[in-house]
């Protein structure tokens, strides 16, 4: 995929590079183009073609922007303490909102962060929120199932966990 990324930039720097020495070729393709590409009478009339260059651009446009949203963006350690530190001051401030956006922030990019999963459950029970709370609980458990609820910032709510038997 990204030799053809590669190959698809290095022929369009070619044409660029040819049209750019070649005063003739820029004519060329100018009036082809507004005998054949932006003539109301072509667009009028083929429908299909219309309809498989929209398709076409359709699909570059979705093989471009899939391989960025596949890609987990990981964030720097300095910036994940950064944002744990704002997040414990807003939740503090009891400004819950902002808690939740920033925790969302650090498990995008590291979902194994057992002090944001608490600070994040924490917000959920705060906001009134506790489906919320109990899917990140199982996330947390996930991550880390002798995790002890009896320390730390989620030993002030009344969490009690079933394991449910086979």
């Amino acid at each position: 995929m990204l030799g053809l990324k590669i190959t698809s930039g290095i022929l369009a720097l070619l044409i660029a590079w040819a049209l750019v020495f070649r005063k003739q070729l820029i004519y060329e393709v100018n009036r082809w183009m507004r005998e054949y590409a932006f003539s109301d009478q072509w667009v009028i009339f083929s429908g299909t073609r219309v309809a498989v260059l929209l398709f076409i651009l359709g699909g570059v446009a979705l093989f471009s922007g899939i391989d960025t949203m596949t890609q987990r963006q990981v964030l720097k350690p300095a910036i994940v303490t950064r944002l744990l530190e704002r997040a414990r001051e807003n939740f503090e401030n009891r400004q819950f909102d902002q808690v939740i956006t920033k925790m969302g922030l650090i498990l995008q990019s590291t979902p194994e962060n057992l002090a944001a999963r608490e600070l994040l459950i924490a917000a959920y029970f705060s906001t009134k929120q506790p489906e919320k709370a109990k899917e990140e609980i199982a996330q947390l458990l996930a991550y880390s199932p002798q995790y002890n609820f009896r320390q730390g910032l989620l030993a002030n709510y009344k969490i009690r966990v079933v394991k449910k038997t086979k």
